[in-house]
């Protein structure tokens, strides 16, 4: 019994002169402690995530390119598409044509390891237009 009452952060009782509260200092602590440990485990497989997804460059590297590409288009007022995602956003529903694409899920019934031509098909689509709607 005495157990559970230490493993109690705080108590309370009422009584005729007011509130009694009583806390257990330890256990707030080590709940905070938790959740720093959470948070760093949290940014740490963020990071893990940001290195392997541009595992053979640095992410100091792919920092620098992004930021020379972005105020190159910016400040030269390039559109690397020449113009093709205007016209076509014009013509096409753009989020829906997305959306469609992304609700097939016959890539999920390949062969580990192959493709067939109609998978590569879908993959090149999805990714010219995840491409087209981010711009």
């Amino acid at each position: 019994m005495a157990e559970a009452h230490q493993a109690v952060a705080f108590q309370f009782t009422v009584t005729p002169d007011g509130i009694d509260l009583h806390l257990c200092h330890e256990a707030l602590r080590q709940i905070y402690l938790s959740g720093i440990h959470s948070w760093k485990k949290r940014f740490i497989r963020f990071k893990n995530g940001v290195m392997t997804g541009v595992y053979p460059g640095s992410p100091s590297g792919l920092l620098v390119v992004l930021v020379g590409y972005m105020s190159t288009t910016k400040y030269a007022k390039i559109d690397p598409s020449l113009g093709m995602f205007t016209k076509l956003s014009k013509h096409l529903p753009i989020r829906n044509v997305l959306k469609y694409l992304l609700s097939w899920h016959g890539w999920m019934f390949n062969r580990h390891g192959s493709l067939n031509l109609k998978t590569k098909i879908w993959l090149v689509s999805v990714g010219f237009w995840e491409l087209f709607f981010f711009f």
